[in-house]
């Protein structure tokens, strides 16, 4: 995973400088030109450096280059601690903002912390793949206690399932029970027993041995056994309930995005964000402040979601705008070469690609590549059918495009774009036509969903295409027909979101279980929404910005709504 920070410069357009304008000095590092200093390690290893720019990037070196405590200046300091590939990394990263952070390293980088940039993307990092770190990192199980507790206490900690943290303390006390057995109370205090399945508190974490045998858990349990006990006589007590601590959902880092659409006959600008940890769609303050959009596409590069297409109510466009979803700013970027509305959109290699479209009273198969690096668009090979509301997905370093209007009739057929040989290559076609589908790519399958299978005529079937054998199967049905709906895959799961019946649009959410092929009800949007378009940003440092809020009032929701059904059915 490669990790940029920028250091801020006097230029006069406000920007900041960046590898460009240190690749200079580094090339002076590695030809030990001008340099002022050497860092020797403890395994012979020894880095000519330049002492401001380690300065400028260090308080540590920064203190050790300027103090008056010695004699004469420091030009020859030895390190202990450090190996010389660590070293090389770490002044890597000083020098050029970059740095190859992995599962092998991470925990050394992190204990050589000079730079306060770099430990703190170390920490998020451990934080992002905890879920993996807790099960195989050997590094983890070396950290002393207050480590540990740090990392697992964290509000951001990246985990679905609070059973992986429970896990991952008991491994890291397996490592040496005896030493470390007594330290399991206030290691229980960071886990979030709240969150953990009943059955698996009562059966497994209640009564094991490290449990049981130390007497300070004994107020965990009983608190945690009174929450089970309220939690179960929800309805019988008149007084609001609210959520406990190690009852709270942790903040995801990944946030799922909807943008404008049709809504009660008018065309939104609005934007909700949802919260998957806490199940609850929040409105976005800022909106679109370009204004309303329907029939549009919308791709993630980095924090950029970028609105493309689509239709403004009056005519359809070839505009395309970005959202940066750190700044919460907004800009135009480079236009289209055709005007496309229902068009198919899909992200490859940090390349955005568009297929298909409407506009002009005619369906479009040419497709077009956005690079955001030289904002440009450039044609690409035509797709071999005409396609409107299609939809795409990016899946093997290849674009697949399915369904859609002809204009002809709707579509069972399905195409897939090779980007190094610039071809469109037909494949199987799916059991049913679909036009106004959504298709997403989700365990090396591509799942297309729902759809209009004539005319306003909704659909609630799904089928999922294997690339290895070129053959659709048919997947369990949506709970609710929809077409234009749209499909996104967060926390390894598919959302079906919104779209449009036979009578109505809709702000109806549905999570898909592939393991039990089944899907499952979640949280409404806060507004009706059809033609609208999704995406998930990845990784968002500010994700906190885009959560549901009142964590703590998330038991006492529940018991209001139980209340208001229980109070229409006795009317």
């Amino acid at each position: 995973m490669e990790l940029k920070q920028e250091i801020c410069c006097s230029r006069q357009d406000g920007r900041c400088m960046c590898t460009e304008e240190l690749s200079s000095l580094n090339d002076l590092r590695q030809k030990n030109l001008l340099c002022d200093a050497v860092l020797r390690l403890d395994d012979g290893g020894a880095f000519p450096v330049h002492r401001v720019i380690l300065s400028m990037c260090s308080e540590y070196f920064r203190n050790l280059f300027t103090t008056t405590l010695h004699a004469r200046e420091q030009n020859d300091v030895l390190l202990h601690g450090v190996n010389s590939d660590i070293m090389a990394q770490i002044l890597d990263y000083i020098y050029t903002r970059k740095v190859d952070i992995h599962y092998g390293n991470v925990c050394q980088l992190l204990r050589c912390h000079f730079c306060a940039g770099l430990e703190s993307h170390a920490r998020r990092f451990v934080s992002r793949h905890f879920a993996h770190l807790s099960q195989h990192s050997e590094e983890l199980l070396e950290m002393p206690v207050e480590e540990l507790q740090a990392i697992i206490g964290a509000e951001d900690l990246n985990v679905k399932d609070e059973e992986v943290v429970w896990n991952c303390v008991l491994r890291w006390i397996d490592h040496d029970a005896e030493n470390r057995k007594g330290h399991i109370a206030e290691l229980m205090t960071n886990v979030r027993l709240g969150l953990i399945d009943e059955t698996l508190f009562l059966e497994r974490v209640r009564h094991h041995p490290y449990v049981t045998d130390n007497e300070t858990c004994r107020p965990v349990i009983e608190e945690m056994q009174k929450f089970l006990h309220d939690k179960e006589m929800i309805l019988a007590n008149d007084k609001e309930f609210l959520t406990p601590k190690f009852a709270s959902p942790r903040i995801p880092h990944d946030i799922l995005f909807v943008i404008g659409g049709w809504t009660a006959g008018t065309i939104a600008d609005s934007i909700e964000t949802y919260d998957t940890r806490a199940d609850r769609w929040i409105k976005v303050e800022e909106g679109d402040p370009t204004g309303p959009r329907v029939c549009h596409g919308t791709a993630v590069v980095g924090f950029n979601i970028y609105v493309i297409g689509g239709s403004d109510g009056v005519q359809f466009l070839s505009s395309v705008r970005c959202f940066n979803a750190v700044t919460k700013t907004c800009h135009e970027v480079a236009p289209m070469n055709a005007s496309r509305g229902y068009l198919s959109v899909a992200v490859l290699g940090g390349l955005m690609y568009v297929a298909g479209g409407y506009a002009d009273s005619r369906r479009h198969r040419t497709a077009e590549r956005y690079d955001y690096r030289t904002n440009q668009w450039s044609m690409i090979a035509s797709m071999n059918t005409h396609r409107s509301d299609a939809s795409a997905t990016a899946l093997s370093d290849k674009i697949y495009v399915v369904g859609g209007c002809s204009g002809d009739g709707y579509l069972a057929s399905a195409e897939v774009y090779h980007p190094q040989t610039n071809q469109w290559t037909n494949i199987s076609p799916m059991f049913s036509t679909r036009s106004g589908l959504s298709c997403v790519a989700f365990q090396g399958s591509v799942y297309a969903v729902g759809g209009f299978v004539r005319a306003f005529g909704a659909t609630s079937s799904g089928e999922k295409y294997d690339p290895e054998t070129d053959t659709w199967t048919q997947i369990s049905h949506l709970l609710n027909p929809r077409g234009n709906l749209a499909l996104q895959v967060i926390d390894d799961a598919i959302f079906a979101i919104g779209g449009f019946s036979s009578e109505t649009s809709s702000c109806q959410v549905e999570r898909f279980d592939d393991r039990r092929n089944k899907w499952y009800e979640v949280a409404d949007m806060n507004t009706y929404r059809t033609a609208m378009s999704a995406c998930v940003v990845k990784g968002l440092p500010n994700a906190g910005d885009y959560i549901y809020k009142h964590r703590d009032r998330l038991l006492e929701e529940k018991r209001q709504r139980i209340l208001t059904i229980l109070r229409a059915l006795t009317v």
